[in-house]
């Protein structure tokens, strides 16, 4: 079982937003985990793992998922919104948005399924639709 809130928080980790938090860099590494209901690791996909099978680095600053469960990532590495799949089906690696950003920090889905992304190098947010 993974360690609780309080220690990932002291291991430099950020505080969750509903069931997901990205913890940020740590140790040249991005870590993603997904949670139940109960706080039970569901899935989890890190840089590192996610370089064995796709040889690039990630550093990802928010998490969320598309109305299809797929969890959806910011990589301001190379500037793009990435989706790692379902966490049941992790890794995939699928570039939402590779093109057009700067510095992305933040993301949502919209309530008419476009998606929000917050680009802290030009200081805006861009909206995307999936049409």
């Amino acid at each position: 079982r993974m360690g609780t809130w309080p220690s990932i928080l002291r291991e430099g980790g950020s505080w969750p937003s509903g069931k997901v938090s990205a913890q940020g860099l740590n140790s040249g590494s991005t870590r993603v985990t997904i949670f139940s209901a109960e706080m039970d690791p569901v899935g989890q996909m890190d840089s590192f793992g996610l370089n064995l099978l796709f040889p690039s680095k990630i550093y990802s600053t928010a998490v969320a998922f598309d109305k299809e469960g797929r969890v959806i990532v910011t990589d301001v590495c190379s500037q793009a919104v990435i989706c790692l799949g379902k966490p049941e089906e992790f890794p995939t690696f699928n570039p939402l948005i590779s093109h057009g950003l700067s510095y992305p920090v933040g993301l949502t889905y919209m309530a008419n399924n476009s998606l929000a992304v917050l680009d802290s190098g030009d200081h805006s947010v861009k909206i995307y639709s999936s049409t």
